[in-house]
């Protein structure tokens, strides 16, 4: 038989398998199809025909073999077990993140032999995950967070020496870190946080060199933080907090020199904070409180020059406030309440320019506190207002040495401390967050059209919003209000805090209502989004139109669920409305112009109105689909 012949009769069979193939394909996928629900399948609406290449959430490959499935966000409900994974031997990505599948991941998913990323976090998926994932060896991405699966996490994931990123977090896995991971020599990010695992973490987790990311928060972990995490030297964030770790902190967690952030609050850790804590020289969030730590703070602490949130509340911690804390120049959040300290507050503690937030109450502390310039503007505008949100003043005393405010206590402590923690501003829930925007939403009402004469804060930031046990604001800091007569405004020099001060004020230095109303807007995006917008706020400013319809295309296209805080799990039923609408509200408050910001009365109405329906699913809705419509909807 001639060679040419042969290589033909070649070709053929491999056009005809080829072919073949690219028909299973075609039938499986619109087998699935049939099998979503009726609305899931309007999404696919392109799925018809016999050329998958051509049809939404699909790439090919030059062989026209099937390469990516990316269909996330596109409201699909319904299950994986009609779809077959054996026609797909050339699949790389299978990605269909926040839809509404539901049902197990079946084992069959262990065919995509060639797969590399993995996502099917924000569905309803249950049961197991399959231990046949163990066959997927060139993945390298696997998030499976936010589902309702629950058992083992199988220890055949340890055989995937290609993964780099592992996020099972939010789900309600129990039992034991397999040991098995020890074998994953490239894997920066393990994320199993909001589960149910018990024991111990495995001395392996040490052998993971590459960590970045280290998150097993919110878990029932027991025994002690194991001394091999000492060799996690790329390690930037430890997230240990709210388990029932005991023992010490282990010194080695000083070698950690990457470490930014480290939150081991919630446990039952005991004995000294380690000395070596100093070596930590980029750390910005130390969060150790409520534990059972006991001795005094070590003087180590002020070597950490990056620190701005430090944290050490609701512990046994004895001694003096070490001056050396006066060296943490970028310290915006300082709590040690809780403790046992004792002596005088270092005057040190007076330099901290960028200090927000002091928090030194239930200790044994003594001494004078340093008078306060707005001391007495604040006893002005405190004595009278009366009101749920609005933190209440018991009495003062004044005299030329000392001065004292004695105000109600806020449990929680302040909104920006609250989003800025990881655990907290995951327990402060959308229906939390919405109450949190109507109760200060509520208070500026009060203030600006229900007192004897209008008081404007302008000073309204996250900062001087704090939270009770129920989550219920209450407006603080009132050192720079001022009392108008109605419908006029003052001359005033800026006064408030960087990033809430509305843009006007630059240049006319008039204060009014809406001052307010715009920091206001800035609030209540932070709480929707879990930190500043700034770069909204930058989009929103770049061009000084009436409307924000003059938003770049980029951020006027952005979805509104990629905006929000990615924290939180993206908001379904009513939620889906409220958030939206919020969102809509904040940004009327956000005009460049004060004269196209409504009142915070009328702010206040709308946020206690029944909103209308969304006019698309909330996975699709842009920015672009909410600016420029007005208050009423």
């Amino acid at each position: 038989m001639a060679p040419s012949f042969l290589i033909l009769l070649l070709l053929q069979s491999l056009h005809a398998c080829t072919y073949s193939q690219r028909v299973n394909q075609t039938d499986s996928l619109l087998k699935w199809k049939t099998s979503l629900h009726y609305k899931s399948q309007t999404s696919l609406s392109s799925w018809v025909g016999d050329n998958p290449c051509s049809w939404v959430g699909i790439t090919c490959d030059k062989a026209r073999s099937i390469t990516n499935l990316n269909l996330s966000s596109y409201g699909l409900k319904g299950t994986l077990h009609s779809l077959n994974f054996l026609a797909f031997p050339t699949l790389m990505e299978l990605q269909l993140s926040d839809n509404s599948l539901y049902g197990t991941i079946p084992p069959s998913i262990g065919k995509l032999s060639q797969l590399r990323i993995l996502y099917l976090d924000c569905n309803d998926f249950s049961g197991n995950i399959p231990s046949e994932i163990g066959l997927l060896t060139s993945l390298n991405l696997l998030s499976l967070y936010g589902n309702q699966l629950n058992g083992a996490i199988p220890k055949e994931m340890g055989i995937l020496e290609s993964l780099k990123n592992i996020d099972l977090s939010n789900n309600n896995l129990s039992g034991q870190i397999p040991s098995s991971i020890g074998n994953l020599k490239i894997l920066c990010i393990f994320n199993l946080s909001i589960n149910k695992l018990s024991g111990s973490i495995p001395h392996e987790v040490g052998m993971v060199g590459s960590l970045s990311k280290l998150d097993l928060s919110s878990n029932n972990l027991s025994g002690p933080i194991p001394t091999s995490i000492g060799n996690l030297k790329n390690l930037s964030i430890l997230y240990l907090y709210q388990n029932k770790l005991s023992g010490s902190i282990p010194q080695e967690v000083g070698m950690l020199r990457s470490l930014t952030k480290l939150g081991l609050s919630r446990n039952n850790l005991s004995g000294p904070i380690p000395t070596s804590i100093g070596n930590l020289k980029i750390l910005s969030s130390l969060f150790l409180w409520k534990n059972n730590l006991s001795g005094s703070i070590p003087q180590e602490v002020g070597m950490l020059g990056s620190l701005s949130n430090l944290d050490l509340s609701r512990n046994n911690l004895s001694g003096p406030i070490p001056t050396s804390i006066g060296n943490l120049k970028n310290l915006s959040i300082l709590s040690l309440s809780g403790n046992k300290l004792s002596g005088s507050i270092p005057q040190e503690v007076g330099m901290l320019r960028s200090l927000s937030i002091l928090s030194l109450s239930r200790n044994n502390l003594s001494g004078p506190i340093p008078t306060s310039i707005a001391f007495h503007s604040e006893i002005h505008s405190l004595t009278n207002i009366r009101h749920r949100n609005i933190v209440k003043l018991y009495g003062f005393c004044s005299n030329a040495e000392h001065s004292f405010l004695v105000c109600e206590f806020i449990e929680r402590g302040s909104l920006r401390k609250i989003l800025t923690n990881e655990e907290e501003a995951m327990d402060l829930n959308w229906i939390k967050r919405l109450n949190v925007i109507k109760g200060l939403a509520n208070a500026l009402c009060y203030m600006h059209h229900e007192c004897s004469t209008p008081i404007i804060h302008q000073d309204i930031s996250s900062n001087n919003v704090l939270l009770d046990l129920e989550y219920e604001a209450h407006v603080s800091n009132f050192g720079t209000a001022r009392i108008l007569k109605p419908n006029s405004s003052v001359r005033s020099l800026v006064a408030g805090t960087f990033g809430y001060i509305a843009p006007e004020l630059a240049y006319t230095m008039e204060v009014n209502e809406k001052c307010d109303v715009y920091s206001f807007g800035v609030v209540t995006m932070e709480v929707l989004m879990g930190r500043h917008p700034s770069d909204l706020i930058s989009a929103l400013l770049s061009q000084l139109a009436p409307l924000p319809s003059s938003t770049p295309p980029n951020w006027r296209q952005m979805l509104i669920k990629d905006l929000i805080d990615p924290r939180l799990l993206v908001p379904t039923g009513e939620a889906t409305v409220h958030v939206a609408s919020t969102v809509r509200l904040a940004l009327v408050c956000l005009q460049a112009n004060p004269q196209y910001r409504p009142t915070m009365r009328q702010v206040s109405q709308a946020l206690t109105s029944e909103w209308p329906p969304l006019p698309k699913p909330f996975s699709m809705i842009t920015l672009e689909d909410l600016v420029g419509q007005d208050l009423s909807g």
